[in-house]
């Protein structure tokens, strides 16, 4: 919906519950990353998700191994966010 300055403090204390319920790894803390990756990526914050993605990627890497979907999902958006961040400096 384009709502984006409403949704970041929803996914950020998503994220943050998230960490406080499940502590240590675990796939819903990849997860909370990815969707605030995503969000950040849709503003063209693009270091910010990156940094997300990777966090998320290592966790699902670790716990549900590298070719699980979600490892994956989280995978495909990091290299779609990189072939944003090379077009957009392509353009410059």
């Amino acid at each position: 919906q384009g709502r984006f300055n409403e949704a970041e403090p929803l996914y950020l204390q998503a994220k943050d519950m998230t960490k406080r319920l499940f502590k240590g790894d675990h796939p819903s803390v990849a997860s909370s990353l990815n969707n605030l990756g995503l969000l950040y990526n849709n503003q063209g914050r693009y270091q910010e998700a990156e940094s997300l993605y990777l966090q998320a990627l290592k966790i699902a890497e670790r716990i549900l191994g590298i070719d699980h979907p979600t490892t994956q999902t989280i995978r495909q958006n990091l290299e779609i966010l990189r072939e944003s961040k090379e077009e957009n400096n392509n353009i410059l």
